[in-house]
């Protein structure tokens, strides 16, 4: 696995995790045809990868073709920190996984199946 550049709302918010085959020479069209969720993972209950919420792009970086993960504007700072491997870049720490809720959801399951365990 490789880490490459996240982008959500056209700023560089930090690193994913990819398989190394996912880098130039490919195309656009080639880029296209691999839905992420074949490779990322959430790592709560509430938030799951969908396709579309994260594509893959060649963007020209540092002089130099690279390939890139943009996030979808429709999913929010916690959906990504969720993300398995993503790391927030410098100053966009407030892009991550908000632990108090994902506790309190946590919790609510547990309770639910204790709940269904017990009557049944």
């Amino acid at each position: 696995m490789r880490r490459i550049p996240l982008f959500w709302h056209d700023d560089e918010v930090g690193t994913i995790e990819v398989p190394d085959s996912f880098r130039p020479p490919v195309t656009q069209a080639e880029l296209d045809a691999i839905p992420c969720i074949l490779f990322l993972r959430s790592c709560s209950w509430i938030y799951q990868v969908r396709p579309g919420d994260v594509v893959l792009e060649l963007r020209q970086l540092d002089g130099r073709d690279r390939v890139v993960a943009v996030a979808s504007r429709q999913i929010g700072p916690g959906d990504i920190g969720c993300i398995l491997g993503f790391e927030a870049a410098p100053g966009h720490e407030h892009v991550r996984a908000d632990r108090g809720m994902l506790d309190l959801a946590d919790q609510v399951l547990n309770d639910f199946i204790g709940r269904r365990s017990d009557a049944v």
